[in-house]
């Protein structure tokens, strides 16, 4: 009996062991595969990265074996998969299945694979987005619409936030000229400028060919016709205007700029423009239009344009005023009241009704930007008013004693390299200040917060024309949001382990080890 105890112990032991062998060696297995699978999908994650941040096409006309151009996206991993044994034997067994006509399990190459892949590099920076602004717990939002190559109105939107103590922008959901394009302008017309001979030329060479190409004589009579003296005075008159707005516009398109900096560069440019607006600058630029246009045999007018009438002596102008060309004596007297001062005058009140506004947005915004400054609370009784109407107007109600106790020390402790709210927020950093002063700290995140431009959403147009291209407009909207997020925040850097977990989570019932 004991025998038969023994065995029974024996055998019963040996065969747990040997299912305790069969099932580690079946989990190791599994892990490799798995492992090999992960392998797989972490370069593919590295392809689908690579041509979406460089706003690449992914899909070909024809993706078969046969056909010569597969699209970027196949075609790049047969290239890797030359050099990467990863790659090259999952490939190989692929291309083996389909060969023999039998169906591949998961290839991993479709074109729905693909998607889910763009997908979930999406959901993965929209979640550091979202966790960033989550975390400063104050953000902008910024949008502006424009029209795809499918004349299809898009939308885009873009946050602002103080992460880290740094004012960051970002894309999120997705162009006309913008009023603030100046630089645009500024470009087009010194390029004008600068070919206008030869375009002449060209025009006076296809008005007398004989005979004429098609419809080109006619056209070019009619643009020969708009070069007149006027336009030429109205380019002078332009070009320089726009190249002291454009250093405006140039800085207007800085992701981290604060009010504070863009006041200082607007007020300058607002004192350029009063400055243009002498008779000596006009005569200059009158007598360069002149010169051009002698140059290039355009006649210059020997009436003032339009009919005169004699006005009352008490009604006449000064040679500042804008509407001058009510009692004009020579041309040039007349272009500069009615052209060039009316043009000066009217740039001068968009650019104040633009940036500057009136009312209680204006108060609050001169408010924030005393903050910056340290001349503002040197003495007790400074900045009352201030700190009273920065107070009520944020919910800080109470706070206004301390407000302007941390600014008088915050000041007195340290020396901002500039008076702006990013060199503040540096100095909060560096020192961990927002510890010591935390009202004065809740109203500077506030003032950085608030958007300058909608520079962000304007880039992202320009990605827009790349990603959805003429070759390629049948990308659906939400792939087109998806490509767009990931072509322009490539600085959010990418865990491809994270990656692959959403991947994964989107379809928990895929046969694919992971």
């Amino acid at each position: 009996m004991l025998s038969m105890i023994r065995w029974n112990a024996f055998t019963k032991d040996t065969l747990q062991r040997a299912f305790a062998v069969a099932d580690s060696q079946m989990e190791a297995a599994k892990e490799r595969e798995r492992q090999k699978n992960r392998d797989i999908m972490f370069r593919l994650i590295d392809i689908t990265l690579y041509l979406a941040k460089q706003a690449l096409a992914f899909r070909g006309n024809e993706e078969g074996l046969s056909s010569s151009n597969r699209g970027n996206f196949l075609n790049m991993v047969d290239l890797l998969g030359q050099y990467d044994s990863v790659l090259g034997l999952h490939l190989d067994a692929v291309k083996e299945k389909q060969a023999s006509n039998q169906r591949c399990q998961v290839s991993l190459l479709s074109n729905r694979t693909q998607n889910n892949l763009i997908k979930a590099l999406s959901l993965y920076v929209k979640r550091i987005i979202q966790k960033e602004v989550t975390e400063a717990s104050q953000f902008s939002i910024l949008l502006d619409e424009t029209t795809d190559v499918s004349h299809i109105e898009q939308v885009s939107f873009a946050v602002r936030y103080v992460h880290n103590m740094t004012i960051k922008e970002r894309f999120v959901q997705l162009q006309r000229l913008s009023d603030t394009r100046w630089s645009c302008r500024e470009d087009a017309l010194k390029t004008i400028k600068k070919v206008l001979p030869a375009a002449l030329q060209y025009l006076r060479d296809l008005r007398e060919c004989d005979p004429p190409p098609d419809l080109a004589a006619g056209e070019a009579k009619m643009l020969l016709s708009s070069i007149d003296f006027e336009f030429l005075l109205c380019l002078e008159i332009a070009t320089p205007v726009f190249m002291e707005t454009s250093v405006a516009s140039k800085v207007l398109q800085q992701d981290d700029l604060d009010l504070d900096a863009a006041y200082s560069v607007l007020d300058g440019v607002l004192e350029r423009v009063v400055e243009l607006r002498r008779d000596n600058q006009f005569s200059q630029i009158y007598n360069t239009a002149t010169t051009i246009a002698e140059e290039n045999d355009i006649s210059i007018p020997t009436n003032i344009p339009g009919r005169q009438r004699k006005v009352p002596a008490k009604l006449k102008y000064t040679s500042k005023s804008a509407r001058e060309d009510d009692a004009v004596q020579t041309l040039e007297e007349y272009y500069r009241g009615r052209t060039y001062y009316t043009f000066l005058d009217r740039l001068r009140q968009e650019l104040e009704r633009r940036f500057y506004g009136e009312g209680k947005t204006l108060d609050i915004v001169m408010s924030l930007q005393r903050l910056t400054d340290p001349e503002q609370w040197k003495d007790t009784g400074q900045g009352v008013d201030t700190a009273h109407s920065l107070c009520e107007f944020y919910g800080l109600q109470g706070e206004e004693t301390n407000l302007q106790t941390e600014l008088r020390v915050f000041h007195a402790s340290y020396k901002c390299p500039k008076r702006t709210v990013k060199s503040m927020l540096e100095v909060f950093k560096e020192n961990n200040a927002n510890v010591i002063f935390p009202t004065l700290f809740k109203l500077i995140k506030i003032y950085a917060t608030l958007p300058v431009s909608t520079a962000a959403v304007e880039r992202s147009f320009s990605k827009l024309k790349l990603v959805k291209s003429r070759l390629r407009n049948q990308c659906g909207p939400e792939r087109l949001s998806d490509l767009l997020l990931l072509a322009i925040e490539k600085d959010i850097g990418i865990d491809k382990k994270e990656v692959l977990k959403i991947f994964v989570e989107m379809a928990p019932n895929r046969r694919l080890l992971l």
